[in-house]
């Protein structure tokens, strides 16, 4: 029997639902799994060469994975194997999971945490970077999201890349919180690797991609070592890359559109936040680029009392408490989501429910 159209290398998970996904757009028989199939391969490769068209970068140099934050685990295991990495650059305003793998590893005298230094806000400041990492004479690695999930405030990537390589440090960075809101261009940030995780163009959750630059700084034993483990992840791993082709699509096919929609909301949300409140963003200049779908505001508890953040998910507006990694006085971090949908009628609604909250106290 031929059997050249039975599976999908990967592709899907053993759930019912990803076998239908699968099935429609392999042609498959969704009751065999296995690891090998010409048209899964296809599709998989199809999907490697799309995204990097779109990342502007080789085909080569990209390798599918698991979630964003198990890339970064995974690629910090793999340089202190390879590498010989102790000593990593990392900041306070970087995801919570993340920075407790590091404290695991640092507890276990695997690596050496260094902080960098920060503003009140998250933003670098290149030349205090510079001395920081200068003070390490062996290769070290910086890992860093392109936009902190605080507020959204952009590192200024094409800079570090390039203080990165004079100091003989190898650079990470995640652009999980920016795809999709912002053109990416990995040849011209020039990262020595990057990641990012799929559901942000609805490709699946648990799901991504590290890029691996080919021009990166390293012995070529280690840049194989390297490649071989990233490859080597890749054919273990199960990916939920079923739908993945339409969904980049219509990512792509949004995103100018939304990019200029959550602009506009994001101006007029800032300007009524400044008329009522006189609230700055909680970045250092307020009309800064940030993740257009996220803003966080502090309000001081002398001012503005205490009130729950969960009275304040008014219609399409989601907002929640945070936990922010520098605060100097009592109050409250409140971090706002909306997307391209959302009107000024919502934002109007959500300063008068504030207002309303305030002056309970």
């Amino acid at each position: 029997m031929d059997k050249i159209n039975f599976d999908h290398i990967n592709s899907c998970g053993n759930q019912r639902q990803n076998k239908s996904d699968c099935n429609e757009l392999v042609d498959a028989n969704t009751n065999a799994f296995h690891y090998y199939g010409r048209k899964a391969k296809a599709f998989v490769e199809q999907c490697r060469i799309d995204f990097a068209h779109e990342l502007n970068v080789l085909p080569a140099e990209l390798y599918f994975s698991e979630s964003h934050i198990k890339q970064r685990i995974l690629l910090i295991n793999a340089l202190i194997l390879f590498a010989d990495i102790n000593d990593v650059f990392v900041s306070a305003f970087e995801p919570v999971k993340w920075l407790g793998h590091l404290k695991n590893l640092e507890k276990n005298k695997k690596i050496k945490i260094h902080w960098i230094n920060t503003d009140g806000f998250g933003a670098i400041n290149l030349s205090e970077f510079q001395k920081q990492t200068s003070l390490i004479k062996r290769t070290s690695f910086v890992s860093l999201s392109h936009a902190n999930e605080y507020n959204g405030l952009l590192i200024p990537v094409k800079e570090i890349a390039k203080l990165c390589r004079q100091e003989n440090t190898l650079f990470h960075l995640d652009i999980k919180p920016s795809i999709g809101k912002y053109k990416i261009d990995l040849e011209n940030l020039n990262p020595d690797f990057a990641s990012l995780d799929l559901s942000e163009y609805q490709g699946g959750r648990n799901s991504g991609i590290i890029y691996m630059n080919q021009k990166i700084k390293i012995s070529d034993a280690v840049f194989h070592q390297l490649k071989s483990n990233l490859q080597l992840i890749e054919n273990k791993d199960i990916f939920a890359i079923c739908r993945l082709n339409n969904s980049m699509k219509e990512a792509k096919d949004n995103l100018e559109t939304n990019y200029k929609s959550i602009s506009a909301i994001k101006k007029y949300f800032i300007e009524q936040f400044y008329h009522h409140f006189k609230l700055k963003n909680i970045i250092a200049d307020y009309h800064k680029e940030g993740i257009y779908s996220m803003i966080t505001y502090f309000f001081p508890e002398n001012k503005f009392g205490k009130f729950q953040p969960e009275n304040l998910d008014i219609e399409n507006i989601i907002t929640q408490k945070i936990d922010y990694p520098f605060k100097k006085e009592k109050g409250t971090f409140i971090q706002f989501s909306f997307d391209a949908n959302n009107t000024k009628a919502e934002i109007d609604n959500l300063v008068l429910t504030i207002k309303k909250l305030i002056n309970k106290k």
